[in-house]
């Protein structure tokens, strides 16, 4: 409640507030990103595999100087963190459990950060003097993507990251039980 609380009334002070120490917070804060983690992020392949679909169809199939300059797709969070996973973003050292929340305190995996209310992802496609680039923005703010050299990352690396993701992307295989 208190979350809610604060997202529709951020300048008041949330009587919610009072009912939780800063420590009872952090821990709150930490179950829901297990939560998170296991359900959605890195805890099963599964969950960030299945990820290869829109960045296929979304990314790689509309990159092209002859398409329309914008695509816009809207999500669920899940959604979002999955594909947040499948890029390699917010990937801890140190896999979360339930007994390592102190050694987690400056984990990446905080989905108060990276998947807040109302949370976004871009890709940009720039054509630039010497070749095209691409770099990601998450929640508006660019981000270095795994594997590039640069925050804007050639289009060459960004290939050869993540090409191999979308190429073997098969919905059926992934989801096989």
């Amino acid at each position: 409640m208190w979350r809610f609380d604060k997202a529709w009334r951020p300048k008041d002070l949330s009587p919610w507030w009072a009912v939780f120490n800063e420590d009872d917070l952090q821990i709150l804060e930490y179950r829901e990103d297990l939560e998170y983690f296991y359900e959605d992020g890195y805890g099963y392949q599964i969950n960030y595999e299945q990820a290869c679909a829109p960045l296929k169809k979304n990314i790689f199939e509309n990159f092209s100087v002859s398409q329309p300059k914008g695509f816009f797709y809207f999500t669920h969070s899940g959604t979002i963190l999955k594909v947040l996973a499948r890029i390699g973003l917010y990937k801890d050292k140190v896999r979360p459990t339930h007994s390592n929340r102190l050694e987690q305190m400056n984990r990446a995996w905080r989905t108060s950060r990276i998947d807040p209310f109302a949370s976004n992802i871009a890709f940009v496609l720039f054509k630039c003097a010497d070749d095209y680039r691409v770099t990601a923005f998450i929640q508006e703010r660019p981000v270095r993507l795994p594997g590039c050299s640069d925050d804007f990352c050639h289009f060459r690396e960004f290939v050869d990251q993540y090409g191999s993701l979308v190429s073997k992307c098969s919905i059926d295989d992934i989801c096989r039980v």
